[in-house]
């Protein structure tokens, strides 16, 4: 069936059902544990909110939690808030959870919390909370201290009752519960939402017990204020039908007896007077629990208020800071769901110092400067790592949405800095941040996290975008006991004078290899893993992290489908863009480029939008498996690999026999429809229905495609694969009986990616951070960035923590601006050259849904491809393999950019430097310095041309 076909009529299906439903799609209940009101403390009763001060903020007011690896993690008992120092470097190098002097400076509302909330009621509405407002200013929290066994039991109540700067009970019947990470901090619990004040108040008297009570006040005015706020209540004597069951709910004697009921929402001040009137007449709990009862009373419980329970844990750990939500301990009121969290937003930030910047991972890096405030009109960054998940179907965009492949941030005040990843949870994370505002707002740098998505429909497809009635949830998967993982993200920290974004690599690098994420080029040949042992693959799958320069990767699209008049009918037709034969050609003429490699798209049976790729079968009008076969033995004995493109998630053409089953191995988008990729106008962003949507694939199925498909090939010959969306491409699958996550589709694919026989050879276009242990390299990464009106600058951030670990090429180049510019950004970022091209004319793709690719004409482009390779290998001869560790720009357009010496097994440094803490020495390596300018400038006794590069040895 036709995708567009498919989807058209299962939208109207689902239309006819939310109709027949009553036009709207109930939420879900029970996505969080129910609130447990055992857990509420009696202190937290209370009518007004505790005062702060600066002076509650003082580092002296803080106790401290751990140590660990030079870092002390400090605590403070009544604001809630969490500080981390060095014990090598001076007091000043102290980062808070929030900024100090907020308080004097008027922020204390905004920048006090350290978690942020979202959530909906069963009515949709949304709420924004933070436990700062909603919490700690009530006392609602406790803390314990938790040691290397778990919890201490530090942080009870005080001796006289009162709560310890919000301190509560440990053992049981603790909110705490029984959760105690490894590695020693604090805990803290938060109940957000006011508790209710309890009063010594009936809600109800019988007539006798009203009277008799009444007897008892000896003032005549306190009798009259009774009598207005009881009223006498005879059931047969209403006459609204929808009143008489409200009572009746509550008040069911109600229906055999008349009642003195206390009026409806009565204020704080009236109930005291009240509780004042009867404590003088000598009524008690005793009388009040009598009273009630003989009126017949339903037991109310505080349910009818809303709240929220959330711990956040706070630990060191291998000389790092790191903050955890438990997701499975969030408990909510019944019909509350929490969307949102946003954990310690205010991290490290300089407050109204306005000074420092901020990094994210903004495609290669940019960097947000914190010097100056900027005006509310101005909006802050949000966006989502790894992507928007197409499970969510979005009818338009309002920009071109970047790429963010690492789950990371930092902030950094020039001296020394911090660099955060998203452990836990990194597929449903965004990362936001902001400059400091007019208002006189923080700036920030953080991580938010998207427990509970949803989307918007109408049953009109004529309502205007933003007036759409129903607002759709995923159904909670049976058994799961969240929605997502535990949301969890660990901080480094860079010694003093180490405060720049190169800097922040190094440390995220060291971590990435620790952890097995990155391989480090530590000898003349890289080393194998253990999902990759040592074998005698052929030279396709070679990733040659030791040759003399960065590899050149040649894209090639085979063939492609277009719609051609026959008889004046429309059929669907299969055209050849390069063959294989033309391939081999191709692959010759671009032997200037030496150690090119070659990934081929459109391979397959129907070529670029071909059916489920379960089979290696190669398109005929390509030449075959014959021809095939034929160009692997070509690229074998030339020393080329080969990757064949595996574009496994997407069924661009469901066949019969195809094997693939929209049901059973397609996905369920979260409005319910049959999961499917839409196109955007490139002219206004807007859902077109012309052009390349494809089934999703279920995350699960498409990975075993993927092992298939690399299975067939090898009988072929073709020893690689090229993944042209699963590097940069994740998403859900919201069928409820099989429901998959982003986090869950993200760890599958890590896992079966790097398990892959080892003479499969792998290449990821873009690589989001979970799929690079089982990447040998990565084509296409962005030079620079997209604009966004509050970057200050872009930086090439991905490529320096990639450097001396990965293979990794620039975006085309024949797509490129200007094409020296480009070459001078390789040179810049150690990338390899890159070109998506073909063997027929430019004209082939006109008026075709391929029309995007209009510079693809290898006859175009070819010769610039091979020049800017050679330019690159020559300019990267002396450094390639090593690790970038400093980036400078400087005056006059000139850009320094300094490796590493060449480090062998142990870490001992050859060339340049001594090796400490495991890093090379910046001091004597070698530099690469390019000049941007369009004058000669000299740079350390060599004068460098315009638009031209030095490398400059120790």
């Amino acid at each position: 069936m036709d995708v567009k076909a498919g989807r058209n009529i299962a939208l109207a299906v689902w239309l006819l059902l939310a109709a027949a439903a009553g036009g709207c799609v109930s939420p879900e209940p029970g996505y969080h544990a129910a609130f447990d009101y055992a857990d509420i403390l009696p202190e937290w009763r209370k009518e007004v909110s505790l005062s702060f001060s600066d002076a509650d903020t003082e580092l002296a007011q803080f106790k401290e939690a751990a140590s660990d690896s030079g870092l002390t993690l400090l605590y403070n008992e009544k604001t809630a808030e969490i500080a981390v120092t060095r014990a090598d470097a001076p007091a000043a190098a102290l980062w808070r959870s929030n900024p100090a002097g907020r308080y004097e400076g008027k922020i204390a509302e905004a920048a006090s919390g350290q978690i942020y909330l979202t959530t909906y009621d069963m009515n949709n509405v949304a709420r924004n909370w933070n436990n700062y407002s909603d919490s700690v200013k009530y006392g609602q929290f406790t803390c314990e201290k938790i040691e290397d066994g778990g919890p201490s039991g530090d942080g009870g109540p005080s001796g006289d009752g009162s709560p310890s700067g919000g301190g509560g009970p440990s053992g049981e019947g603790s909110p705490s519960g029984d959760r105690s990470p490894s590695g020693g901090g604090v805990k803290f619990v938060f109940v957000l939402g006011k508790t209710p004040v309890s009063y010594e108040v009936p809600r109800a008297f019988t007539p006798e017990r009203f009277e008799k009570v009444l007897a008892g006040i000896e003032k005549t005015a306190d009798i009259s204020y009774m009598k207005r706020v009881f009223t006498l209540i005879q059931i047969d004597k209403l006459t609204s039908t929808e009143l008489k069951q409200q009572y009746l709910e509550t008040f069911p004697t109600l229906a055999e007896q008349p009642l003195y009921l206390l009026k409806a929402n009565p204020s704080s001040l009236e109930v005291k007077k009240i509780e004042g009137i009867l404590s003088g007449a000598g009524y008690g709990a005793e009388d009040l629990a009598a009273d009630e009862e003989a009126a017949g009373v339903r037991e109310e419980t505080a349910e009818s208020s809303r709240h929220i329970k959330i711990s956040v844990v706070y630990t060191l750990r291998d000389g790092a800071f790191t903050a955890e939500v438990p997701v499975d301990e969030i408990q909510t009121t019944p019909g509350l769901k929490v969307t949102d969290v946003t954990l310690l937003k205010y991290f490290g930030s300089p407050g109204l110092k306005r000074t420092g910047w901020c990094l994210v991972p903004d495609e290669a890096g940019a960097i947000i400067s914190f010097d100056a405030p900027l005006s509310g009109t101005l909006e802050p960054y949000r966006e989502r790592v790894y992507g928007h998940d197409y499970a969510n179907l979005l009818p338009d965009v309002t920009n071109a949405k970047p790429r963010l492949y690492l789950p990371v941030f930092g902030i950094s005040d020039g001296d020394r800095a911090f660099v955060a990843s998203v452990e836990s949870g990194a597929a449903s994370a965004y990362i936001e941040a902001d400059a400091p505002r007019v208002s006189g707002s923080a700036p920030y740098a953080c991580a938010s996290f998207l427990l509970l998505d949803s989307t918007t429909m109408s049953l009109d497809a004529e309502v205007a975008q933003g007036e759409a009635v129903l607002r759709v949830f995923p159904k909670r998967a049976a058994g799961r006991a969240s929605v997502i993982e535990d949301l969890r993200v660990s901080y480094l920290f860079t010694r003093e004078g180490e405060g720049d974004y190169a800097d922040m690599a190094a440390l995220l690098r060291e971590k990435y290899i620790r952890e097995g994420i990155l391989r480090k080029n530590t000898t003349e040949a890289r080393p194998a893993t253990e999902a990759r042992p040592a074998t005698d693959a052929p030279p396709a799958t070679d990733a040659r992290l030791a040759a003399e320069a960065p590899k050149a990767v040649l894209a090639l699209t085979g063939a492609v489908d277009r719609e051609k008049l026959t008889l004046g009918v429309p059929v669907k037709t299969v055209e050849a863009l390069t063959t294989f034969a033309q391939a081999e050609e191709l692959i010759k003429n671009a032997a200037a480029a030496e150690a090119v490699d070659v990934v081929f798209n459109g391979w397959r049976d129907g070529g670029v939008r071909t059916s489920a790729q379960t089979t290696a079968r190669a398109e005929a009008k390509l030449g075959g498996e014959k021809g095939l076969k034929r160009l692997a033995d070509y690229c074998a004995d030339a020393g080329v690999g080969l990757y064949a493109a595996a574009d496994t998630q997407y069924v661009y053409n469901d066949t019969l026999l195809d094997g693939f089953s929209t049901n059973r191995d397609g996905v369920t988008l979260l409005s319910g429809l049959v999961g499917f990729k839409p196109d955007y106008s490139l002219a206004n962003f807007h859902y077109t229905r012309k052009g390349f949507s494809a089934y999703l694939v279920n995350p699960y199925t498409a990975l075993g495609y993927t092992e298939r498909l690399s299975s067939g090939l090898k009988s072929l010959g073709v020893y690689g694969i090229a993944l042209p969306h699963m590097g940069s491409d994740l998403y859900s699958n919201y069928d409820e009986q099989n429901f998959i996550g982003r986090d869950a589709a993200a760890q599958e694919a890590a896992e079966k990616i790097s398990a892959l026989p080892a003479e499969v050879g792998v290449a990821a276009k873009g690589c989001n951070a979970y799929m690079l242990p089982g990447v040998d390299f990565v084509y296409d990464l962005p030079l620079e960035g997209r604009f966004h009106p509050i970057f200050s600058a872009h930086v090439p951030f991905l490529q320096i923590l990639l450097s001396g670990c990965m293979d990794y090429t620039a975006e085309a180049i024949n797509y490129a601006e200007d094409p020296e510019m480009y070459t001078l950004k390789c040179v810049e970022t150690g990338s390899g050259v890159y070109a998506d091209i073909f063997y027929a004319g430019g004209e082939s793709v006109k008026n075709t849904d391929f029309d995007f690719m209009y510079a693809g004409s290898a006859a175009l482009w070819l010769d610039a491809f091979a020049a800017a390779s050679v330019t690159v290998r020559e300019a990267l001869a002396d450094v390639y393999g090593r690790s970038i560790v400093g980036h400078e720009r400087l005056a006059g357009g000139l850009v320094v950019v300094t490796y590493e010496g060449r480090l062998v097994a142990g870490g001992a440094s050859v060339a340049g430097g001594a090796s400490v803490a495991g890093r090379a020495s910046v001091a004597g390596g070698t530099r690469v310095a390019v000049n941007y300018g369009t004058e000669p400038v000299t740079f350390d006794g060599r004068e460098i041309s315009a638009k031209s590069w030095a490398v400059i040895m120790p």
